[in-house]
């Protein structure tokens, strides 16, 4: 009975022993170098031979889990290799530099044929030319995304610097080559280059930086056409309110051939001074109306006086003279004169009136105390009131003054007659 079990056992561990070789030679046919694993199994045949049956099944055992080890190692490193080969031709194709990648596959395959000992096993580096090929393919795969993303940001950049030239209607595409985009233009070809010496980060900076270069030139010309056209719309509301300008049209003008010539800030600006000025001439015509109706009040009123008024009547015409040829400061600045002028007649006019009546009041009164007034005094006074009434305040405030004095003597002469000191007169 043990004999036969012996041979039953030996027979079972010659048919696994038939089963690992079959299994070590399919792994064989995928290319996979299985000489280790042979090796092994001809340490499972001697155990055999000798009768060492459990030996013998933990060689088969063994040499089948190393020949499946191989296989995979061979068929992950025949992947990776596959897939670096690709790589490299896709990155050909878009002209990027890949020598340092085809020296690694060189070497991944390389790898392939060379041997390491493990374990006194002598077997094929599969291992070491996947890690090689896994991580060249990795860092090839990171240096076609920057290629791809500074590409695109090539791409998206000339997009839109040519939408943007589009949009641009004032300037002729000659101009917005030659001179507004010029400088984008040369960024985005050092871009492009850049991407050809392999320098990737700095071809997306570079196209970054042209694109917002466009960005901010496109908002530049939109605030100047904007200007330019409120600028417009402010000369034409200003000539229908009488406001004309020739100074401010050819500065418009001026700022039409800044916006054409691609001077887009200085169009702007000149826009921008054109709408101000008219806000500003229409302003100054506004004071100057208000101004030449306040003179011509004070100059009515200058005349009822009977003083002479020629010289605020002169700047009053100077006044409407300017206004009428839209000199609206000089209109103001006459104007004014002419106020001041009529209001100082009317203010004097009005203290020498209010003087001759104290005056006149101060004589009466004491004329009524019993106080004798000499003809002196009365033809003082007489004087004083006809060059009044004939605007010759001058010798009127003269005249008065003298009365005073007369009156002044008399109060003092007289002074136990009156009972209190009037209010002192004003002098004109």
């Amino acid at each position: 009975m043990k004999v036969f079990r012996k041979k039953k056992e030996r027979e079972e561990i010659q048919r696994e022993l038939q089963r690992a070789k079959i299994s070590v030679l399919e792994m064989k046919e995928s290319g996979a170098n299985i000489a280790s694993a042979a090796k092994i199994l001809k340490k499972a045949i001697t155990h055999l031979k000798e009768g060492r049956h459990e030996e013998a099944r933990t060689e088969i055992i063994k040499a089948r889990k190393h020949a499946s080890m191989l296989a995979k190692k061979y068929k992950g490193a025949r992947r990776i290799i596959g897939q670096l080969y690709a790589r490299i031709q896709k990155m050909k194709e878009h002209g990027m530099n890949t020598f340092e990648f085809e020296v690694l596959l060189a070497k991944a395959k390389k790898r392939m044929g060379e041997t390491i000992e493990e374990k006194d096993l002598v077997m094929p580096n599969y291992g070491g030319a996947q890690r090689i090929a896994s991580r060249a393919y990795k860092a090839a795969l990171d240096k076609m995304r920057e290629h791809e993303t500074a590409s695109n940001a090539i791409f998206v950049a000339e997009m839109i610097l040519e939408d943007t030239m589009k949009s641009m209607a004032y300037v002729d595409e000659d101009t917005l080559r030659k001179k507004v985009f010029a400088e984008v233009t040369r960024s985005l070809k050092e871009a492009d280059n850049s991407i050809k010496k392999g320098e990737l980060i700095e071809a997306y900076d570079t196209s970054v930086e042209a694109e917002k270069r466009v960005e901010a030139l496109k908002r530049s010309y939109k605030d100047a056409v904007e200007a330019y056209k409120t600028a417009e719309k402010s000369l034409v509301e200003g000539k229908e309110k009488g406001i004309r300008s020739s100074e401010l049209v050819k500065l418009h003008e001026a700022a039409g051939q800044a916006l054409v010539d691609g001077n887009f800030e200085s169009a702007r600006l000149k826009s921008i001074e054109v709408s101000g000025e008219v806000r500003s001439l229409d302003d100054r015509k506004r004071r100057a109306k208000e101004t030449i109706e306040k003179a011509e009040n004070a100059v009515e009123a200058a005349k009822n006086t009977g003083f002479s008024v020629s010289e605020s009547q002169d700047l009053l015409e100077d006044a409407r003279w300017a206004f009428k040829r839209g000199i609206f400061q000089r209109a103001i600045n006459c104007g004014e004169d002419a106020l001041k002028k009529a209001t100082k007649i009317s203010s004097i006019h009005l203290k020498v009136s209010q003087n001759l009546v104290k005056t006149k009041k101060k004589m009466n009164i004491l004329r009524e105390l019993g106080v004798e007034i000499s003809n002196e005094l009365d033809e003082v006074m007489e004087n004083a009131e006809k060059n009044l009434l004939h605007g010759d305040y001058v010798n009127s405030n003269e005249e008065l003054m003298i009365a005073r004095v007369i009156i002044g003597s008399l109060e003092r002469k007289h002074h136990d007659l009156i009972p209190e000191v009037e209010e002192r007169l004003e002098t004109a």
